[in-house]
């Protein structure tokens, strides 16, 4: 699935948990951006974990140059 800040890969799994992966390249921007960005993914999917599907291993991987600006915008996109 794509959104306007991600790429969302998901795979079901045997697994009855569901899983996160962030990726967040350089072309993303500086370190303090990847690294805001990658906080906000792990907080949002923290709080909103039971709301999503179980048995999933999800990746996040952020667009090149399409950060987002609130945290709002990921809770948003991962939803």
């Amino acid at each position: 699935m794509v959104t306007d800040h991600f790429i969302v890969y998901a795979k079901r799994t045997s697994n009855s948990q569901t899983r996160i992966g962030i990726t967040v390249s350089r072309k993303v921007g500086r370190a303090h951006l990847r690294n805001k960005v990658k906080r906000w993914v792990r907080e949002a999917f923290r709080r909103h974990r039971s709301e999503l599907p179980t048995g999933l291993d999800l990746v996040m991987v952020a667009r090149k140059g399409r950060a987002p600006e609130r945290f709002e915008q990921v809770r948003e996109q991962l939803l």
